[in-house]
């Protein structure tokens, strides 16, 4: 990875920081507008300020590896709860790599494309290994109960397939896959485990529904 390439090019960035900012959300959301379900409830414009937050940091210490991985792990974990998924995370890559060579216009190049995807994968890997360090499942033989993290997690999943529109049923099932439900499946089955997934997705619709966020149609979804 061109340490130096990359840091001159952004130079130009960070000097019109919220021009870059705008218009990376403008090509996200334009062409992936099912992710505006992450950013609900956000203000766009303090996202905007993080956004460049996290590149000026990160551009700034990539030298510093250990500085680096400590900040991007503890950025993965907050994105966890949000989440975010691998196939999310390739998306922003895709709109990263075409705000910039819009941006950057004719000073574009092969080079500095490569450079950027490089440094983009590095940033993602990082950041998922401080996902999987929140999400890894206890040995202990008591299963524990979910942290808020975890809660927050569960739930944010749960509220984005509903707005998707998945039936009951589909979410259900979606959450049976995820690691948490899995290891509690062990514990207790199957069957007391969609119990309590039931038990979390009667309280989030409850809350979602009072706020007018999901429609009345999609509980009657299930079967």
């Amino acid at each position: 990875m061109d340490i130096k390439i990359l840091q001159e090019s952004f130079t130009e960035i960070e000097s019109n920081s919220k021009e870059f900012a705008r218009l990376f959300y403008q090509n996200l959301f334009l062409d992936y507008p099912k992710i505006k379900n992450l950013f609900e409830n956000v203000e766009i414009e303090q996202q905007e300020k993080k956004l460049m937050t996290v590149f000026i940091v990160t551009i700034g210490n990539l030298h510093n590896r250990t500085y680096l991985n400590k900040l991007l792990k503890s950025l993965g974990k907050r994105h966890l709860k949000y989440g975010v998924s691998v196939d999310e995370y390739q998306l922003l890559g895709n709109t990263l790599i075409k705000t910039l060579k819009s941006f950057l216009g004719s000073k574009w190049s092969q080079k500095l494309e490569n450079a950027w995807r490089q440094a983009y994968q590095l940033i993602v890997q990082i950041m998922l290994e401080g996902s999987e360090a929140e999400q890894k499942p206890t040995n202990d033989r008591s299963f524990p109960l979910p942290s808020l993290v975890e809660k927050l997690r569960l739930e944010a999943i749960a509220k984005r397939c509903l707005r998707n529109g998945n039936s009951l049923t589909e979410v259900k099932y979606k959450l049976l896959e995820d690691y948490y439900f899995k290891n509690l499946t062990l514990k207790i089955g199957e069957k007391k485990t969609l119990e309590k997934i039931a038990e979390l997705l009667q309280r989030i619709i409850q809350t979602e529904l009072n706020s007018e966020q999901i429609q009345l149609t999609v509980i009657g979804n299930d079967k």
